[in-house]
Parts: structure tokens; C-alpha cells; sequence
């Protein structure tokens, strides 16, 4: 009578190589945790600073690929916007599964009433949505209400300048070409007049006037 070897669990992938803490999302560092006997609770430091504790420092396949799976495409999710303070924006949403971030961008900015648009980034659960609500899910029931905290990005606009703020008075006629300093704090102007005047930028007073010789005019 031979004796056939155990079958291997089914949620085991032969061959697969352990995972690091750092590649997993924080429903999975949670699922580890718990696992392992450590607290399951906790930013994604404290999960990770558990783990390392325990001698865990990468998961075995086995270890996470019985995570239930994020809601199917075309489900909905409820949905309550959150700045980073916990202050919350606008009513809970029902909005699919399958929202990625810039469709959250245009749904937050009109809630927010942004007449020109303002680029944030999301993060449930700590971790940036990257792809969508559904998959930024993971583990967590889809019942509950999905806290979506947003943050601001930096933005960098250039505005034409459409006033004069300035006014330099000397030439006679109109200027023909301007070059500062290399410090900033000196402007030369040439004009029609057949003058180029130096300018102390700070206090905008002249400085000196050069004028060109009856010959050279």
C-alpha cells in the first residue's frame, strides 16, 4: 500500500516567491498581523514594526491569497469624503466599485464648488488610490461607509500680467531693447533717442544716461 504525500493547501502557489512587507497593501499587513498573533490595528508602520517584531518580515503566498476579493466591477460602494483633519465634505455617495482617482477629483471638486480644478490625491485606509475605490478596498467589508481622505497637490499657475505696475520716465522715444544685470539690481535701457539709460531697479532713480556722439547719431 503506498501513502500519496498531502495535498498542498489550496491557497498555496508553488513557487512563488515570499512577498515584503513594503509590496503589501495594509489590508494585507493587517491579515499578516492578525496571523501571527500581533495586533491587527495601526498605520501601516505600526503594522509593519508588529510583524518585524514577530520575525515576519515577508509573507508567504499562502499568508494573503485568502483575502476576499475587492467588490466586482459594476458594484457600488458608499462613499464619504474626508480631509486629512477628519473634517467631512459633502453627504456619503453611492458611486461604483470601479471609480478610479481623476473621476474622484471631478466628483470632490464639485462638491467643493472649484471653478478651476484642483488636483488631490486619495487614500483609503492609508494607502493612495492608485487604481480604483474597489481594488483600494481589499479586505474591508463593502457594506460599510469607505472613508476617502483627499489631499491637495501642489499647483503652479502662470497668470498673464495684464496691469502696468511700474513706470520709468526719461526716454523721449520709444524703447527699443532692455537688459538687467546679472545681480538684478541694475536695468539698461536704449531708446530712439539715441540714449541708454541705467536704472536702479530697487528704487527705480536713474543712474546714469550714456549718449551717443553727434558722429554715431
Amino acid at each position: 500500500m503506498t501513502t500519496e504525500p498531502p495535498a498542498a493547501p489550496s491557497s498555496y502557489v508553488p513557487g512563488a516567491a515570499p512577498v515584503p512587507l513594503s509590496q503589501l497593501s495594509i489590508s494585507q499587513l493587517r491579515q499578516l498581523a492578525s496571523s501571527h498573533g500581533a495586533p491587527a490595528t495601526g498605520t501601516r508602520a505600526e503594522l509593519e514594526a508588529a510583524c518585524t517584531r514577530r520575525g515576519v518580515t515577508a509573507a508567504a503566498p499562502r499568508d494573503i491569497a485568502n483575502q476576499s476579493a475587492a467588490p466586482a466591477a459594476g458594484g457600488t460602494l458608499i462613499a464619504q469624503f474626508e480631509t486629512a483633519e477628519g473634517e467631512r465634505t459633502g453627504p456619503q455617495l453611492d458611486v461604483p466599485a470601479d471609480t478610479t482617482a481623476p473621476q474622484l477629483q471631478l466628483i470632490l471638486n464639485e462638491l467643493l464648488g472649484n471653478e478651476d480644478r484642483v488636483p488631490y490625491a486619495f487614500y483609503v485606509a492609508e494607502e493612495e488610490v492608485s487604481g480604483t475605490l474597489g481594488e483600494a478596498l481589499g479586505s474591508a467589508s463593502a457594506e460599510q461607509t469607505l472613508r476617502v481622505v483627499y489631499v491637495p497637490q501642489a499647483i503652479f499657475r502662470v497668470r498673464a500680467v495684464t496691469r502696468c505696475t511700474s513706470t520709468l520716465s526719461g526716454h523721449s522715444e520709444a524703447i527699443l531693447s532692455a537688459q538687467f544685470s546679472a545681480d538684478g539690481r541694475t536695468l539698461a535701457t536704449g531708446s530712439g533717442d539715441c540714449c541708454v539709460r541705467l536704472w536702479d531697479v530697487m528704487t527705480e532713480t536713474p543712474r546714469a544716461t550714456l549718449k551717443a556722439s553727434a558722429a554715431e547719431s
